[in-house]
């Protein structure tokens, strides 16, 4: 039986341990390998993160800026109007938002020069209302810090003439007994019952009533004067299938009257016609007497003045 050298048994075993130290670290190596790549991945995700977090903070950040910086750009342009532009500095001041680390075109505002941050704000001009020209008559100052539209009343002495002669002419004709007259300074007032010109709760014209307007059309035909036809009731209430209340009823018996008068040859432009229902008494309602006496139709006449 031959014997191994002790020599070359040590050999072999440093061979061994070599071998088996060289697949150790080569089973170690390939352990490490994914364990590299994986943790280069978490670093570029990690980075990616935050950078996404630093965007959102400073997008959440300048927005507000940006959509005061741009309703302050409109304000600043010129208006259709001559009116003072609104300044927008003390509306930036008051904007107190973190702005670390962002530039001044992320921040969104605008600097306005320090002459302008200091100029007081003016309000906008309002257009003056127009006055009407005043004319000035021959003769006559013209007045423009009292001038007003509205004629001055006529004088009693200018329309007395007027006045005098048409009282004449009712007082010769038929008329008087009919018509009850009230004279004014500046007017006559015809005043007609109702009885006899309509039937009750009526506005159609009777016969009685359309003679007498025939004769009172003859006298004002001629005449410049104006005529205000105005119709009146008492207070009891009407509620028929033709008149809903004493307005219908004074408003469409002043308008027959108007339209009568006009067929008579009295020109419509000198004519209106009023209902005043029972607003307008002369005496109490109180009685049967003083409502016949408040319905009435009531012809008033503007005299003119000479």
């Amino acid at each position: 039986m031959s014997r191994v050298p002790a020599r070359h048994t040590d050999t072999q075993a440093t061979h061994d341990a070599i071998a088996l130290t060289e697949s150790s670290l080569a089973q170690a190596g390939e352990d490490e390998v994914w364990m590299i790549s994986y943790m280069d991945i978490m670093t570029l995700l990690l980075a990616l993160f935050v950078l996404l977090l630093a965007y959102a903070k400073v997008t959440s950040v300048s927005s507000p800026v940006s959509q005061q910086a741009r309703s302050t750009t409109h304000s600043l342009r010129p208006s259709a109007t001559p009116a003072a532009q609104p300044l927008v500095s003390s509306i930036i001041e008051q904007v107190s938002l973190p702005m670390v680390g962002i530039s001044a075109t992320q921040r969104g505002y605008i600097t306005l020069p320090k002459e302008t941050a200091q100029r007081p704000v003016i309000p906008p001009l309002q257009a003056e209302p127009e006055t009407p020209p005043v004319l000035q008559e021959e003769g006559r100052p013209s007045n423009l810090t009292n001038a007003s539209t509205e004629e001055p009343p006529p004088d009693a002495s200018a329309t007395a003439p007027a006045r005098n002669n048409f009282l004449e002419t009712i007082q010769a004709s038929a008329l008087g007994t009919r018509i009850e007259v009230t004279a004014h300074p500046d007017s006559v007032n015809l005043e007609i019952s109702d009885n006899i010109l309509f039937e009750p709760g009526s506005a159609t014209l009777k016969p009685l009533g359309r003679q007498l307007l025939d004769e009172l059309a003859a006298l004002l035909v001629n005449q410049n004067y104006s005529v205000s036809v105005e119709g009146h009731t008492d207070n009891i209430p009407i509620e028929n299938l033709r008149f809903a209340s004493n307005w219908e009823l004074s408003s469409t018996r002043a308008t027959n009257v108007t339209r009568y008068l006009i067929v008579r040859g009295i020109t419509a432009g000198r004519l209106r016609a009023i209902g005043y229902a029972d607003t307008h008494p002369r005496t109490d309602n109180a009685t049967a007497e003083g409502r016949a006496h408040n319905r009435r139709v009531s012809l008033v006449l503007q005299l003119p003045q000479g």
